[in-house]
């Protein structure tokens, strides 16, 4: 079984091809190039596929926008919830596909960002990981609410396994029993939970579901935890596999730590004698131009020139943890939140404040140019996204927005499209891209 299908019109096959490649190089199984087997209808693969795929993923683009199969595609996705659009063009998404998180590769395609394409791959494992967690809801389990659901199931259970008692008075002192000890195990669950899901009591070094805490998300959001031990030496494509299939506290979202993720291990770690690393190196889940990045943990080095992704070295699996829900307008990554998705862990900021009043070429370079906490994936906002920023923030006001018109990156017939933030309006019509605009730039989280 693939992990990933991809969904895409024929004229973007190239950009498939290349996203495929650059996600397989991750470790997933990706089903993008169509083969009709002899017998087989094309109805009836590329269905047999999407029901296949733990994620469907859909390129959006000039001609896809038309196209009735990635509709069809993207619709299948999205009644699963398991659909990740990716924008390869300056295109407004189709309406119904509004909502979900978007991926943004245009940078990405023309090689000046890696940062979006390491934000798809996060998306991806959370995707696989929510699967592992059916709800009816449309939002996903924090930790405190999966120790909840698993209690409800147990008491489910053993409810109706004594229904079928024959003496009612045993059967009532069961009942009794029961629920004496169902009351005393809440009772001290919900003392772990209270205590453990608020990040100020928790500390780099402690142990947490399954492993060793070795970052702390300095708003509360979420905490990230390295496993107590090695899984083995592996080579690099194996130790991708191995951290997948990893399930220790019956946890299935593991994987392998990217670069930045194993040496923040190191520094965390390390010092303090926890982990039982090795001297040894040990493998990232980052490569570039097809090698793998590593690191030891005798001296804290990293290099990708060694002996190659075929070499064997240490493998330790991580996890990422989320402990409280974000919210419209809250100061994170950088910005201030204006959109989020139903998980309420993903979504999109705008900076705290204006870059300035430009034309409008300028207006995108100064958002690309953006590095506010940091971060290097600012851009200048489409229409519908500059919408979305004035319909969300403009009424609490907390994003400090002129009564002016701001620039999107959106264009219509060369005719750049901005919106007055005091009033609302919406125009490509008004002194042409070369006059000057209210800039604000967004980023993805």
């Amino acid at each position: 079984m693939h992990d990933i299908f991809i969904s895409y019109a024929n004229k973007d096959k190239q950009i498939a091809k290349s996203i495929a490649e650059a996600l397989e190089k991750e470790g997933f199984k990706v089903w993008w190039d169509i083969e009709i087997p002899a017998g087989s209808t094309f109805d009836a693969v590329i269905e047999k596929a999407v029901e296949n795929a733990k994620c469907v993923i859909v390129l959006w683009s000039q001609y896809s926008v038309k196209s009735e199969w990635v509709h069809l595609e993207a619709a299948e996705g999205k009644k699963r919830n398991i659909l990740i659009p990716i924008l390869i063009d300056d295109v407004d998404i189709p309406f119904a596909f509004r909502r979900r998180q978007t991926a943004d590769l245009r940078n990405w395609i023309s090689g000046n960002s890696d940062a979006s394409f390491n934000r798809l791959v996060s998306d991806i494992r959370t995707i696989f990981t929510t699967k592992e967690f059916p709800t009816n809801k449309d939002e996903r389990l924090t930790e405190p609410e999966k120790f909840e659901s698993i209690q409800k199931q147990t008491n489910k259970k053993e409810f109706d396994q004594e229904k079928v008692g024959k003496n009612r008075d045993q059967r009532y002192l069961r009942y009794g029993v029961i629920l004496i000890l169902l009351a005393a195990t809440i009772f001290a669950i919900s003392s772990i939970i209270s205590s453990n899901t608020d990040s100020s009591n928790l500390k780099i070094g402690d142990d947490y579901a399954g492993g060793i805490i070795f970052q702390i998300d300095p708003d509360g959001y979420f905490i990230k935890i390295c496993a107590k031990g090695d899984l083995g030496s592996y080579n690099w494509y194996d130790a991708n596999t191995k951290c997948q299939e990893y399930t220790m506290g019956e946890y299935t979202d593991w994987y392998l730590p990217s670069k930045d993720e194993l040496n923040l291990i190191y520094n965390k770690l390390s010092p303090m004698g926890l982990g039982n690393f090795k001297n040894d190196w040990y493998w990232s889940a980052t490569d570039t131009e097809g090698k793998a990045w590593e690191q030891h943990f005798g001296d804290g080095n990293q290099q990708n020139d060694g002996g190659g992704n075929e070499s064997f070295s240490s493998v330790r699996p991580i996890r990422s943890i989320s402990l409280n829900t974000k919210k419209i307008g809250d100061k994170y990554a950088g910005g201030i939140i204006f959109q989020l998705d139903s998980d309420g862990q993903h979504g999109k900021v705008c900076s705290e404040f204006d870059l300035g009043s430009y034309n409008w070429s300028d207006a995108k370079t100064k958002c690309n140019d953006y590095t506010e906490g940091k971060y290097t994936d600012w851009y200048l906002p489409s229409k519908d996204e500059l919408n979305l920023l004035y319909n969300s923030l403009s009424q609490m006001e907390l994003s400090n927005f002129k009564n002016d018109w701001y620039w999107s990156s959106s264009e219509t017939d060369g005719k750049a499209w901005e919106q007055h933030l005091g009033e609302g309006y919406q125009q490509n019509d008004g002194g042409g891209n070369e006059s000057y605009s209210s800039v604000r730039a967004i980023r993805t989280f």
